[in-house]
C-alpha cells in the first residue's frame, strides 16, 4: 500500500515538474533558469526607469479645517498629544457638532477645550 502511494507521489511530482517547465518555457528564453519563484523571474524582466520617493503619512493625520487658524490648530494637536489622544476626523467632527449646538464656531470651541486643560 505504501509502495503504491510512493509511486503515485513520484508520478504526480514528475507531472508537476513537466507542467512547470512547459509554463516557464512560454515565459521567454532563459528567464526561469535561476529563479526560485515567479516573483524572482519577473524581477529579471523589470526595467527601472525612474526612482520615486513617497512620503508616508499616518492614516490618522488630518488636515486643519478651514475655519480654524494655524495657531489654534497647533494648540489642539499639542493638547491632544498631552492627553495621549490622536487628532482624528471623528474627534473634530464631534467638537464641531457640539459647537454648532452651543451656537459657537469650531475655533472658539477648540480654544475653550484647550484653555480648560
Amino acid at each position: 500500500m505504501l509502495d503504491d502511494q510512493d509511486k503515485q507521489a513520484k508520478f504526480r511530482t514528475v507531472r508537476a515538474i513537466k507542467a512547470s517547465n512547459k509554463r516557464w518555457a512560454n515565459q521567454g528564453v532563459g528567464c526561469y533558469e535561476h529563479a526560485t519563484s515567479n516573483h524572482q523571474a519577473m524581477l529579471g524582466h523589470a526595467i527601472i526607469t525612474e526612482t520615486v520617493t513617497v512620503k508616508k503619512v499616518s492614516k490618522d493625520t488630518i488636515i486643519a479645517p478651514d475655519d480654524v487658524s494655524g495657531d489654534v490648530w497647533s494648540d489642539v494637536i499639542t493638547h491632544r498629544k498631552t492627553k495621549k489622544s490622536p487628532v482624528t476626523k471623528t474627534a473634530i467632527d464631534g467638537i464641531r457638532r457640539e459647537a454648532t449646538k452651543a451656537g459657537i464656531s469650531l475655533q472658539d470651541a477648540i480654544v475653550t477645550i484647550v484653555n480648560r486643560r
